[in-house]
């Protein structure tokens, strides 16, 4: 319970700072903000259900089509059956093929760790195993931001990430697990 006490006050921070600042100084081209949204499971569950999910991040621009970021996200995953808390942390690299005044859409990839922590388990599953820990992922996907301002932008993203580990999830097989995000910041 205190989990979701935590990541309801993360994600009300999140909220409230919906709009992407955009500390974006033409010369030295940073930017920072955050979001939330949604997030689901891609498990051996076949019933995993959509969750909240927020993220924090600060990036540079080194040339003008390709930017650095770094960031910090804080999400759900689960079913009826368990619920799992996400922790990423990931660098990501974002191409623009094109840009105007007003619309930035990219593509991006990175390489993060994720910190996982199963909080409910299955009674039929070993409540003995230590169902968290860190693993690292890969972030892909696609987004646009939308200047409404000098220094704010409205950003719209949505990708996977790519885990190295089956225990997101207290069902193990042969294939990692990961999750879809996506979200408005």
């Amino acid at each position: 319970m205190k989990g979701r006490q935590l990541f309801v006050g993360v994600l009300t921070i999140l909220l409230t700072l919906s709009f992407s600042t955009m500390a974006q100084n033409e010369d030295l081209r940073f930017e920072f903000g955050a979001g939330g949204g949604i997030a689901l499971g891609l498990t051996e569950s076949e019933d995993d259900q959509i969750q909240p999910y927020g993220r924090a991040f600060f990036g540079s621009s080194w040339v003008n089509n390709i930017q650095t970021e770094i960031g910090l996200g804080f999400g759900l995953n689960g079913d009826d059956n368990y619920e799992t808390r996400l922790i990423p942390i990931d660098v990501r690299l974002k191409f623009s093929p094109f840009m105007s005044d007003l619309w930035i859409p990219y593509v991006y990839t990175g390489l993060g760790a994720l910190y996982y922590e199963v909080d409910t388990v299955p009674p039929d599953v070993s409540q003995t195993h230590d169902w968290n820990g860190w693993t690292a992922h890969i972030p892909y996907g696609v987004g646009v931001q939308y200047r409404t301002g000098d220094f704010l932008a409205l950003e719209l993203c949505g990708g996977g990430n790519y885990t190295f580990t089956d225990e997101i999830n207290p069902v193990i097989s042969e294939d990692d697990d990961g999750f879809l995000a996506a979200f408005l910041g």
